[in-house]
């Protein structure tokens, strides 16, 4: 074989996988880069704990969460749970939340359900997957559920 025909042959190898390299890097995050933290993480306990803060004054403080899905990915998560007591005599309104990362500790951003009665308008942009990711845009499409997957922003039967 020709070595300047071997040279050439390596170039465009080397070219073609600098270009597909390239294309990887600039791919904006998809669905592989959101997770679950496994239960007992201590991931989890932060995100779970953030949320409980937010509602311990209406429940008080002996509440714990049977999770449906807690979906973490670029500094964001969206919890749906079922609060209850400890021993399980109280239950609760499911609730759903959006917590982002800031400082090193989990902030809730959105919690849900959001009575319309209140503020119809602040409901319908705090429940709309459309709306939310207009309003925060470095949340990950892929990490909030879309109108009606897995019970999520349906109307109450």
């Amino acid at each position: 074989m020709n070595p300047n025909r071997a040279r050439i042959g390596c170039a465009l190898i080397l070219i073609l996988l600098g270009c597909c390299m390239a294309s990887q890097a600039a791919t904006p995050a998809t669905s592989e880069t959101i997770t679950t933290p496994p239960p007992g993480s201590r991931e989890r306990g932060a995100i779970l704990d953030a949320v409980r803060a937010e509602l311990t004054h209406l429940t008080g403080p002996d509440l714990v969460f049977v999770v449906a899905a807690l979906r973490v990915g670029a500094g964001w998560a969206w919890v749906e749970a079922a609060p209850q007591s400890r021993d399980g005599t109280n239950r609760y309104e499911d609730v759903t939340a959006l917590l982002q990362r800031r400082d090193g500790r989990w902030a809730v951003q959105v919690l849900g359900p959001c009575d319309a009665e209140d503020d119809p308008a602040a409901c319908a942009a705090d429940s709309d997957p459309v709306r939310l990711l207009e309003r925060f845009p470095t949340l990950p499409p892929d990490l909030v559920p879309r109108a009606g997957a897995s019970g999520s922003f349906s109307a109450p039967p």
